[in-house]
């Protein structure tokens, strides 16, 4: 006999968790804008000397002009390179605006801590340093390995996808850099009912717990200071 469950999502949950998943992409999304930059540049910059290298041999006295040198070092990078920067700005501006939108729309609610909040903002920071690992992948295997842009690439994929899953699983709501970027810090907070959630705040200290007095829910664990 087989037994089929029903999972019924209403609309407002699946709308949260689309914009959970949005969330999320939009934390990713710098890190897919500069690894596709640095993809990009990897293989403009061969296709060029290639190009500048047939030049010299047919004729070593020519000199490419400059709307020449431009042109073959933009459409060397590949279309989809091209894709994946545009889609991913747009989640980068979405993520921004999302939090605009949420600080002038979302209702705001008291809030009562148990204990100060302590600062964590070591999820942010981590997530962000993953921003610059294209960079630093590209330095090193341009300068010190000789790596394909083929390999290259794969490997910052398989990075960009364990970054993704690390924000997905690993907390249910984390600081993203993009926001400590642009001057938020995050705490883990406490209710009287010893609920933990994630404290958005511009304060990086508080000196007690009276200090959160009002918030705004972005998501069910996650808040954000505007006492």
């Amino acid at each position: 006999m087989m037994f089929f469950t029903t999972i019924n999502i209403t609309k407002e949950e699946m709308i949260n968790i689309f914009q959970r998943l949005l969330y999320i992409l939009g934390t990713i999304s710098p890190y897919a804008i500069i690894t596709s930059i640095c993809y990009g540049g990897r293989i403009s910059y061969s296709v060029y000397a290639k190009w500048i290298e047939k030049s010299n041999e047919i004729n070593a006295n020519a000199i490419p002009i400059k709307s020449q040198k431009i042109s073959v070092i933009i459409l060397a990078v590949p279309e989809y390179v091209w894709i994946i920067i545009a889609v991913s700005a747009i989640l980068l501006i979405y993520h921004i605006l999302f939090l605009k939108i949420s600080l002038n729309s979302l209702p705001q609610m008291d809030f009562h801590a148990n204990k100060s909040p302590e600062e964590n903002d070591g999820f942010a920071k981590g997530l962000g340093f993953i921003y610059l690992l294209p960079i630093i992948e590209w330095i090193l295997t341009e300068k010190i390995f000789n790596v394909s842009e083929q390999a290259s690439g794969w490997f910052l994929l398989i990075i960009g996808i364990l970054a993704f899953f690390i924000s997905l699983f690993a907390n249910k709501s984390y600081g993203s850099p993009v926001y400590w970027i642009i001057g938020y810090h995050f705490h883990t907070i406490q209710t009287d009912k010893s609920k933990s959630y994630v404290l958005m705040s511009r304060k990086k200290h508080f000196r007690n717990k009276d200090q959160v007095k009002r918030i705004i829910r972005l998501f069910e664990d996650l808040l954000i200071d505007i006492s």
